[in-house]
Formats: structure tokens, sequence, C-alpha cells
């Protein structure tokens, strides 16, 4: 985890603000923005609520505990920064675009872990 609890949600909202405008062209910066914020929170939130989770032990080659964590962030990520901005902020009008909304806020979650793990350098691994 990182040693500031605020760089990887900056860093993931930034990413999915910036997925969205160029990925999505998304024509409204106001709702890039909202969509990124939303995120952020939600991967804030994500990160609080799995570091409480139970120790599994060692899965296959991988340290259960982080690879608990890392899922949980993923999934907990997605599913608070989708629903914050679809159903508390009315920022998304296309129902079309959920499951790529979705992803990207996934994707962006795991390239903020890369990125906050290399300006803190630490090992770049995922589930180690």
């Amino acid at each position: 985890m990182s040693s500031n609890p605020f760089m990887k949600p900056l860093i993931t909202g930034g990413l999915v603000v910036a997925g969205d405008k160029f990925i999505f062209n998304e024509p409204d910066m106001t709702r890039s923005l909202y969509f990124g914020g939303a995120t952020a929170v939600g991967v804030y939130g994500a990160s609080l609520v799995a570091n409480s989770l139970p120790n599994l032990g060692k899965v296959g080659f991988v340290d259960g505990k982080t690879l608990e964590l890392r899922l949980a962030e993923i999934g907990l990520s997605a599913g608070l920064g989708y629903g914050l901005n679809r159903f508390v902020l009315k920022n998304d009008p296309r129902l079309s675009l959920m499951y790529n909304k979705i992803a990207l806020i996934a994707g962006a979650d795991f390239l903020a872990e890369y990125i906050t793990d290399y300006m803190e350098n630490r090992p770049l691994s995922f589930f180690a």
C-alpha cells in the first residue's frame, strides 16, 4: 500500500479523466472530471475497506492477503466509482458505456498501483 493514502486515488482519478476524454471521446470536460472524482473517492473508500479483510494465507505462488487486497480494491473501486458517478452525480446518460467505464476504472486502478510502486521505489509487482 501507498505511504500517502491519497496518492493512488488521485492518480487513478487522473487516469480515468484522461481515458474518458481521449478513449471515450467525452465532449464535456465537467463530466469527465466528475467521473474521475467519483473514481478517486471510490478508490480511497475501497482501500479503507480492503485493508480490514482477513488474511487468506498463501494462494499458489502469491501471498493471499496481497491478492485478496488487490482484487477487493479493483472490484470495490470500480463499483463505488461507477455507482457514485451514475447514481449520486447523475453523470452517465449513456448506459451503453457502462461496462467500458467499469473496465476503465479497473485498468486505471491497476496502472495506478504500478505508478505508485514506482514513485515510492517499491518493487513493481502487483501481486507480491
